[in-house]
């Protein structure tokens, strides 16, 4: 069985870890890719957010859940955060 998600979408979701986060020697950003399932792909990273923010259009998680709903798709894109971490979860079609 073969699964896809949005084109770009994970490039999309890296990018806003980078762009979000502070990633030091002393502080390293930490990020995973995996499935939880078989329906499911998951980007979580360690939270520590970057204290000088950069410009923002705050478009990209927006736009990710568009695209589902485009396609037909409810509730494509989960998004969980607390202290420590952030994750956003697609569902795969």
């Amino acid at each position: 069985m073969q699964n896809s998600i949005p084109i770009f979408s994970l490039q999309l979701l890296i990018e806003n870890c980078i762009k979000h986060n502070i990633a030091m020697d002393e502080s390293p950003l930490s990020i995973r890719i995996f499935q939880k399932n078989e329906t499911t792909i998951t980007v979580k990273n360690n939270l520590q957010p970057k204290q000088q923010k950069e410009t923002s259009t705050k478009t990209g998680l927006s736009n990710l859940r568009k695209r589902y709903e485009l396609m037909g798709i409810e509730n494509g894109v989960s998004v969980y955060q607390n202290e420590t971490l952030f994750s956003v979860t697609l569902k795969l079609f």
